[in-house]
Protein backbone atom coordinates (compact mmCIF):
# COMPACT_ATOMS: atom_id res chain seq x y z
CA UNK A 1 0.00 0.00 0.00
CA UNK A 2 2.01 2.85 -1.32
CA UNK A 3 5.32 1.06 -1.92
CA UNK A 4 6.66 -1.84 -3.89
CA UNK A 5 9.21 -4.43 -2.91
CA UNK A 6 11.47 -5.48 -5.74
CA UNK A 7 10.98 -9.10 -6.74
CA UNK A 8 14.06 -11.24 -6.38
CA UNK A 9 15.05 -14.86 -6.67
CA UNK A 10 16.23 -17.09 -3.83
CA UNK A 11 19.71 -17.06 -5.43
CA UNK A 12 19.86 -13.25 -5.63
CA UNK A 13 18.76 -12.96 -2.00
CA UNK A 14 21.28 -15.62 -0.92
CA UNK A 15 24.09 -13.79 -2.71
CA UNK A 16 23.09 -10.50 -1.04
CA UNK A 17 22.96 -12.13 2.41
CA UNK A 18 26.28 -13.91 1.82
CA UNK A 19 28.00 -10.67 0.73
CA UNK A 20 26.69 -8.71 3.72
CA UNK A 21 24.45 -6.40 1.65
CA UNK A 22 21.36 -7.39 3.66
CA UNK A 23 21.04 -5.69 7.05
CA UNK A 24 17.64 -7.18 7.88
CA UNK A 25 15.54 -10.13 6.82
CA UNK A 26 11.83 -10.50 7.64
CA UNK A 27 10.63 -13.93 6.50
CA UNK A 28 6.97 -14.93 6.30
CA UNK A 29 6.05 -18.64 6.25
CA UNK A 30 9.18 -19.77 4.42
CA UNK A 31 12.55 -21.22 5.32
CA UNK A 32 15.42 -19.77 3.31
CA UNK A 33 17.89 -22.09 5.04
CA UNK A 34 16.12 -25.11 3.61
CA UNK A 35 16.56 -23.59 0.15
CA UNK A 36 20.11 -22.28 0.67
CA UNK A 37 21.58 -25.07 2.78
CA UNK A 38 23.19 -25.23 6.21
CA UNK A 39 26.31 -23.42 4.98
CA UNK A 40 24.32 -20.16 5.04
CA UNK A 41 23.62 -20.32 8.80
CA UNK A 42 26.70 -18.24 9.63
CA UNK A 43 25.71 -15.52 7.13
CA UNK A 44 22.13 -15.44 8.47
CA UNK A 45 23.40 -15.16 12.05
CA UNK A 46 25.48 -12.14 10.99
CA UNK A 47 22.42 -10.19 9.80
CA UNK A 48 21.66 -7.34 12.21
CA UNK A 49 17.90 -7.97 12.23
CA UNK A 50 16.08 -11.24 11.57
CA UNK A 51 12.39 -11.93 12.10
CA UNK A 52 10.17 -14.87 11.25
CA UNK A 53 6.38 -14.68 11.00
CA UNK A 54 4.62 -17.98 10.51
CA UNK A 55 2.62 -20.87 11.83
CA UNK A 56 5.34 -23.55 11.82
CA UNK A 57 8.83 -23.66 13.28
CA UNK A 58 11.70 -24.22 10.86
CA UNK A 59 15.48 -23.76 10.61
CA UNK A 60 15.23 -20.03 9.98
CA UNK A 61 12.76 -19.45 12.83
CA UNK A 62 15.19 -21.17 15.22
CA UNK A 63 17.85 -18.56 14.31
CA UNK A 64 15.60 -15.51 14.05
CA UNK A 65 15.93 -12.83 16.71
CA UNK A 66 12.17 -12.26 16.62
CA UNK A 67 9.45 -14.87 16.07
CA UNK A 68 5.90 -13.65 15.47
CA UNK A 69 3.49 -16.59 15.74
CA UNK A 70 0.88 -16.44 13.01
CA UNK A 71 -2.29 -18.46 12.56
CA UNK A 72 -2.30 -21.17 9.96
CA UNK A 73 -4.56 -20.66 6.96
CA UNK A 74 -7.16 -22.89 8.63
CA UNK A 75 -7.32 -20.65 11.70
CA UNK A 76 -8.12 -17.29 10.12
CA UNK A 77 -10.79 -15.64 8.02
CA UNK A 78 -9.06 -14.70 4.80
CA UNK A 79 -9.09 -14.53 1.05
CA UNK A 80 -6.76 -16.42 -1.23
CA UNK A 81 -5.84 -15.84 -4.85
CA UNK A 82 -4.63 -18.92 -6.68
CA UNK A 83 -2.25 -19.12 -9.63
CA UNK A 84 -5.21 -18.94 -12.04
CA UNK A 85 -6.32 -15.60 -10.61
CA UNK A 86 -9.32 -17.01 -8.74
CA UNK A 87 -10.01 -14.98 -5.59
CA UNK A 88 -11.74 -17.03 -2.92
CA UNK A 89 -12.89 -16.43 0.61
CA UNK A 90 -12.15 -18.87 3.41
CA UNK A 91 -13.66 -18.90 6.87
CA UNK A 92 -11.64 -20.06 9.87
CA UNK A 93 -12.14 -23.80 10.28
CA UNK A 94 -10.41 -24.08 13.67
CA UNK A 95 -9.69 -21.76 16.59
CA UNK A 96 -6.30 -20.04 16.61
CA UNK A 97 -3.66 -21.77 18.67
CA UNK A 98 -1.75 -20.28 21.59
CA UNK A 99 -0.54 -16.73 21.01
CA UNK A 100 -0.83 -16.92 17.23
CA UNK A 101 -2.52 -14.07 15.39
CA UNK A 102 -3.80 -13.61 11.84
CA UNK A 103 -1.11 -12.35 9.45
CA UNK A 104 -3.09 -9.21 8.62
CA UNK A 105 -3.20 -8.22 12.32
CA UNK A 106 0.55 -8.68 12.68
CA UNK A 107 1.29 -6.60 9.56
CA UNK A 108 -1.18 -3.90 10.66
CA UNK A 109 0.37 -3.63 14.11
CA UNK A 110 3.90 -3.42 12.68
CA UNK A 111 2.79 -0.60 10.37
CA UNK A 112 1.10 1.23 13.25
CA UNK A 113 4.26 0.91 15.39
CA UNK A 114 6.23 2.43 12.50
CA UNK A 115 3.77 5.34 12.31
CA UNK A 116 2.26 4.20 9.01
CA UNK A 117 -1.54 4.48 8.78
CA UNK A 118 -3.20 1.07 8.67
CA UNK A 119 -6.90 1.83 9.10
CA UNK A 120 -8.33 -1.66 8.98
CA UNK A 121 -9.68 -3.75 11.83
CA UNK A 122 -11.01 -6.74 9.92
CA UNK A 123 -10.28 -8.87 6.86
CA UNK A 124 -13.19 -7.16 5.06
CA UNK A 125 -11.72 -3.69 5.68
CA UNK A 126 -8.29 -4.83 4.52
CA UNK A 127 -9.79 -6.38 1.38
CA UNK A 128 -11.61 -3.11 0.67
CA UNK A 129 -8.25 -1.29 0.86
CA UNK A 130 -6.76 -3.87 -1.52
CA UNK A 131 -9.66 -3.33 -3.94
CA UNK A 132 -8.98 0.44 -3.89
CA UNK A 133 -5.24 0.16 -4.46
CA UNK A 134 -4.83 -2.82 -6.82
CA UNK A 135 -6.62 -2.56 -10.19
CA UNK A 136 -7.11 -6.33 -10.54
CA UNK A 137 -9.25 -6.34 -7.36
CA UNK A 138 -11.21 -3.17 -8.25
CA UNK A 139 -14.91 -3.42 -7.50
CA UNK A 140 -14.56 -6.59 -5.39
CA UNK A 141 -15.62 -6.90 -1.77
CA UNK A 142 -14.83 -9.78 0.56
CA UNK A 143 -18.51 -10.38 1.32
CA UNK A 144 -19.31 -10.57 -2.41
CA UNK A 145 -16.90 -13.38 -3.31
CA UNK A 146 -19.47 -16.11 -2.67
CA UNK A 147 -18.72 -19.84 -2.42
CA UNK A 148 -16.79 -20.03 -5.72
CA UNK A 149 -15.00 -16.70 -5.65
CA UNK A 150 -14.28 -14.36 -8.55
CA UNK A 151 -11.62 -14.07 -11.21
CA UNK A 152 -9.17 -11.19 -10.88
CA UNK A 153 -10.35 -8.24 -12.92
CA UNK A 154 -14.03 -9.24 -12.65
CA UNK A 155 -15.89 -7.23 -10.04
CA UNK A 156 -18.67 -8.96 -8.17
CA UNK A 157 -22.07 -8.40 -9.76
CA UNK A 158 -24.28 -10.37 -7.38
CA UNK A 159 -24.02 -10.19 -3.63
CA UNK A 160 -24.03 -13.62 -2.03
CA UNK A 161 -24.02 -14.90 1.51
CA UNK A 162 -20.66 -15.00 3.34
CA UNK A 163 -18.90 -18.35 3.42
CA UNK A 164 -19.08 -19.92 6.86
CA UNK A 165 -17.20 -22.87 8.35
CA UNK A 166 -19.37 -25.92 8.84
Amino acid sequence: FGGRIRETSWKELKDAVDSGEVWGLFVVDRDPLTVWGAEMEKAVKAIAFTAYQGSHANKFSSLAQWVLPACSYAEEDASFTNFQGQVQRAAAAAPKWGESRPDWEIFRDILLELGVPAPWDSPAQLFAELAKSEPAFAGMALDDLGPFGRKLGQAAKVKSAPVEAK
